[in-house]
Formats: C-alpha cells, sequence, structure tokens
C-alpha cells in the first residue's frame, strides 16, 4: 500500500487526556502506513476549557500537529480563522485533505484541493447557517471528491439547503474509545428498589439539566439523579432543584475526570441526555458502550444512535415526556431487556475502527 501524506483539518485540536475525533482517525490511519498532519488553530478548545493560547503536542506517534496563527471569530461557537494553512500543507507536501467542518474559514483554503473530504459535524442549521449555506453550501461543496455527514439530520440540511444529491452524501457518525469505556466495578452505591440516573455533561442553557430537573417533580418512583459536569448554570441548577423540593433527590457530583466516568456509567440504571441542542452527543456513546440504557433527547445524533433495543428518545424540552420514560426505566425487567443489546449496538457500529472503516476515502487509501 502506497504511504499517503494526509492532511486532518479541524478549528481546534485538544486531547484532554482521552483523544478526540481527530485523534482516533490519526491512530487509525498511522496504523495503516500514512504519515498524518493535523492542522488546527493555537488557541484551546473554548467550549471545554478556559480560553487561551496552548502548545499541546499529538501523543501519537507517526503524527505532527501544526499549530498556526489564528484569528478567532467566535469564542463560544469555536470559529476562527487560521492563517497559512494552504501554505503549509503544500509545504508539508500534502497528498489528502480531510476537512472537519465544511462551512468553517479553514475548509475554504481547501477548495480545488484534490482529494478533498469534507465532513459536516453540525445537525441542525441555526438561521445564520441556513442562509450562509443556501447561498455559498453548493458552491464549496461541489469542490469536494468525498462528503460525510456525522448525522442523517445533517445529512438532511445538506441535501435541503445546500442543493448536493443525497446520495453523494455518506453517514458516518462518531465513535468512541471501547476500551476506556467499558463495564467496570461501580462507584455508586445504590439503594435497594431505587433507580440510579446520571447525566453527564456541562450545566449549561443548551443541556436541559433543567429540564430533568423539572421531570424529577413529576416522578412517584423511588429514584436518584446523579448530576456530573460543570457549568455557567451549576449553581442556578442547584437553587432550582432546591426550589423544587427534588434536592434530596438530585446530587452533583462535579467534574469527574474523563478516565473515570466508565464507573459511574456502570453504577447507573439509566443514563439521561436531555439536550435541546446537541450536533452529536458523544455521552450517549460512552453510556451505551458501558452497558447503560439510555434516554435521550430525539434530535442530532440520538436520533440515528437510540434504536429501541438500547433506550429511549423523547421529544426535547419536555419534562413530562421525560418522566414518563424516566419511569419506564424504573421497572427492572425493561431495563435488563436492553442491558446485553447496549454495548453490542456500540461495538458493531461504533467503535472507532468500524466507524472510520466505513470512511470512502478511507477505504480508497487502504486499498491503494
Amino acid at each position: 500500500m502506497e504511504q499517503k501524506r494526509i492532511a486532518l483539518v479541524t478549528s481546534y485540536y485538544q486531547e484532554r487526556g482521552y483523544g478526540g475525533n481527530e485523534y482516533y482517525m490519526a491512530k487509525y490511519l498511522t496504523e495503516q502506513g500514512h504519515k498524518v498532519f493535523i492542522y488546527g488553530s493555537e488557541w484551546s478548545i473554548p467550549r471545554y476549557d478556559n480560553f487561551r493560547k496552548i502548545d499541546q503536542e499529538c501523543s501519537l506517534a507517526g503524527v505532527t500537529l501544526r499549530r498556526l496563527p489564528s484569528f478567532v471569530l467566535n469564542k463560544k461557537k469555536g470559529m476562527a480563522w487560521i492563517f497559512g494553512l494552504r501554505k503549509q500543507a503544500k509545504k508539508d507536501k500534502i497528498d489528502v485533505v480531510h476537512v472537519q467542518e465544511w462551512f468553517l474559514p479553514c475548509a475554504w483554503s481547501f477548495l480545488g484541493f484534490h482529494p478533498l473530504l469534507l465532513t459536516q459535524r453540525i445537525a441542525d442549521y441555526p438561521f445564520r447557517l441556513k442562509l450562509f449555506a443556501k447561498i455559498f453550501g453548493h458552491y464549496i461543496l461541489k469542490y469536494a471528491d468525498h462528503i460525510n455527514s456525522l448525522t442523517s439530520t445533517g445529512k438532511n440540511e445538506m441535501v435541503k439547503y445546500c442543493n448536493i444529491p443525497e446520495e453523494k452524501i455518506a453517514v458516518i457518525s462518531n465513535g468512541v474509545n471501547v476500551k476506556l469505556f467499558q463495564p467496570s466495578p461501580h462507584a455508586l452505591e445504590k439503594k435497594e428498589g431505587e433507580t440510579m440516573f446520571v447525566y453527564v455533561g456541562r450545566v449549561d442553557s443548551e443541556k436541559g439539566v433543567d429540564v430533568v430537573i423539572e421531570a424529577c417533580t413529576k416522578l412517584t418512583i423511588p429514584y436518584k439523579v446523579y448530576i456530573i459536569g460543570l457549568g455557567v448554570w451549576l449553581e442556578d441548577m442547584k437553587k432550582l432543584a432546591k426550589e423544587k423540593k427534588v434536592d434530596d433527590k438530585v446530587t452533583f457530583l462535579g467534574k469527574i475526570e474523563h478516565i473515570d466516568l466508565a464507573r459511574y456509567y456502570s453504577s447507573a440504571d439509566c443514563c439521561i441526555i436531555p439536550s435541546k441542542i446537541e450536533p452529536f452527543g458523544f455521552v450517549t456513546l460512552e453510556a451505551l458502550s458501558c452497558g447503560s440504557p439510555v434516554i435521550g433527547s430525539d434530535i442530532g445524533g440520538m436520533k440515528d444512535v437510540i434504536i429501541p433495543e438500547v433506550g429511549l428518545k423523547v421529544p426535547p424540552s419536555n419534562p413530562e415526556a421525560l418522566a414518563e420514560a424516566m419511569t419506564k426505566m424504573h421497572d427492572a425487567s425493561f431495563r435488563e431487556s436492553l442491558k446485553p443489546h447496549c454495548r453490542k449496538h456500540i461495538l458493531d457500529n461504533y467503535a472507532w475502527d468500524v466507524v472510520i472503516k466505513k470512511n470512502s476515502l478511507y477505504k480508497e487509501l487502504s486499498k491503494g
């Protein structure tokens, strides 16, 4: 197989102790004998960290990480204009380019470069992006030799607003590290007869922790909810739980290191992902990989990942529907019927090696 020099282009790159999309793609490609370059901004990921310049290297052998000068367009949404991308790619003699989000400025540097893979990670377009997609979407995407969408919702948006034929877009999801996230000894003790729910994620307006608290006020089952994560809404949500008189049932655990999360997923009878906005939802994959059934909002990647054999989908921002689903999960026989399918569903469809092998460009590279 001929070795290729492959560029993975992203706004930001930060491993945070357990990798990420580009990390696992790079790992797979280097194992196939290719030389991988990751191009990204000199800044940390805004939504996960204190926004700052970083010099963290990629921990993978055979991968070169180029952090280039950048101008931040939107700290909250993670948009950056990265200078010198095309010039650096030519200097590095890049053969293949994979851009992680087609509408971000970093993609525009590679229009006319072949072979070019453009990915869409966002699911539903906000209003401004709909306008941008209608005006520029087809023009940009026509340059791509391969087009991927993370979700079926995202694919539908591309077809609708960018005028791209459906057959030209492949739906290829995120993956999960099935070795890091696997059933493990429990971190939490549970009272007999009590159903244990966990929430893992940022505590902010998009994630729906307030929906969980409202749902708790409608429950008549014995239960406990553990909220794992930090965020700007944390203190407000603690106050809301107290106001709603469910603070004895809802416990805020704060930050848990990612490497330890498997123990908490494994403790749970069910993981709740109540997001109001969610491009994909890594937590869904992590929980299922640990053998925990899930209740998730019927949006983004959860719409694709959560099948009836592993969990329940509910409308976002609907505490009544969430309470009904939580009550259903309290039924031990129903819950236990799901558990054997959870990890198998992930191993068969969402382990990183499975996900990456679905990629048409990477298939071509492995043949060549």
